[in-house]
C-alpha cells in the first residue's frame, strides 16, 4: 500500500512530486505500466498498491500535433479521466488532476480565475478541459490543479530550449506579442504538498508570480547565463506569433489569476525570475 500514485513518471511534474519529501511514500509508473487508454491495466495497478491518492501527470502534451491527433489526445486527457475518476469512487482514492491555463482562450486579456468560464481555443485545450469536466461529475472530491508554461529539471521545455538555443546560437527568434505566467515544477510540487495538508478540492491555480512574454523571459535567461558565465552567445529577436512558423492557436493571454491559493497558504508563490535562476543554476 502507497499513499500516492504517481502516474507519468517520465514528466518533469512527476520528477519534482517524486522528489519532494512529502511525497516519500510514493509508487509512481510512466506509460508502459500505467497506460492511461487500457482500463484493465489501471485497474490492476490501483488494487495492488491502494493509494490514497493517484496524482495524474500523464497527459498528451504536444499542442501542435493535438489539432491532427485530437481523437488520440482527446483519448488521453479527456476519456481517460472519466476511467479514473470511475476508479476513484470504485478504490476509495482521491484524484488529483493537473490541469492547463489552455482551456482558456486568453483572446479577453484578463486574468483567470478559477470559477471562470473555459473556451479553450486549441484542440490540446478542448481535451485538458473535458478531463477537468469528467473528473469534476464523477470523482469524489477531486482535486484540479492548474499551471501554466510549465518548467523544470528532468525534461524538455521552453526554457531548457531557449537557454540552450542561447549558448549554441548567433540569433534567435522569439514571439513576443503572447504574454503568461511560468511556473516551475519544484514550487509547484511544495504547493500541492500543502493543499493535500488541507484536504482540499475543486480547483485551484498556481504559477509564479508576474507576467512576461516569452521575449521578456528569453532577455532573462540571457542576463541570468550571463550572471553566472554560462556562455550566452545569442543575439534575441522579437516577433509576432503570426510571424512564428508553427500557426497552432495558442492564448493570447495566458494568465491564471492565484489570488485563490495565495489566501489560503497567506503568501504569493515566490517572483518567475527567482525560480528562473534557481532552475538555471542547477
Amino acid at each position: 500500500m502507497a499513499k500516492f500514485l504517481i502516474t507519468g513518471s517520465e514528466g518533469m511534474l512527476a520528477y519534482a512530486i517524486k522528489n519532494n519529501a512529502y511525497f516519500a511514500d510514493h509508487t509512481s509508473y510512466g506509460s508502459k505500466d500505467f497506460n492511461l487508454l487500457n482500463f484493465e491495466q489501471m485497474e490492476a495497478v490501483i488494487k495492488r498498491d491502494k493509494p490514497e491518492y493517484l496524482i495524474n501527470c500523464a497527459a498528451y502534451t504536444d499542442v501542435t500535433k493535438a489539432e491532427t491527433e485530437f481523437e488520440k489526445a482527446n483519448a488521453v486527457n479527456g476519456e481517460a479521466i472519466r476511467d479514473l475518476a470511475n476508479l476513484s469512487k470504485n478504490y476509495d482514492f482521491k484524484l488529483i488532476q493537473i490541469s492547463t491555463d489552455f482551456v482558456f482562450s486568453g483572446k479577453d486579456f484578463f486574468e483567470k480565475h478559477e470559477d471562470d468560464e473555459i473556451d479553450p481555443v486549441n484542440a490540446y485545450g478542448a481535451s485538458k478541459a473535458k478531463g477537468e469536466t469528467y473528473a469534476l461529475d464523477i470523482a469524489k472530491d477531486p482535486l484540479i490543479l492548474r499551471v501554466s508554461w510549465l518548467f523544470g529539471p528532468h525534461g524538455k521545455n521552453f526554457i531548457s530550449v531557449i537557454s540552450e538555443l542561447i549558448k549554441t546560437k548567433d540569433e534567435i527568434n522569439v514571439v513576443s506579442d503572447q504574454l503568461g505566467k511560468l511556473t516551475y515544477t519544484v514550487d509547484t510540487a511544495d504547493v500541492l504538498a500543502k493543499l493535500i495538508e488541507r484536504n482540499e478540492s475543486g480547483i485551484y491555480h498556481f504559477a509564479n508570480e508576474g507576467i512576461a512574454s516569452r521575449y521578456f523571459i528569453a532577455l532573462e535567461i540571457e542576463r541570468i547565463l550571463k550572471k553566472y558565465n554560462m556562455g550566452a552567445k545569442s543575439f534575441i529577436k522579437a516577433i509576432t506569433a503570426n510571424e512564428y512558423p508553427d500557426k497552432t492557436p495558442r492564448p493570447d493571454y495566458s494568465v491564471l489569476n492565484t489570488n485563490k491559493i495565495s489566501f489560503l497558504l497567506g503568501e504569493k508563490p515566490r517572483l518567475w525570475k527567482n525560480a528562473l535562476e534557481d532552475f538555471l543554476k542547477r
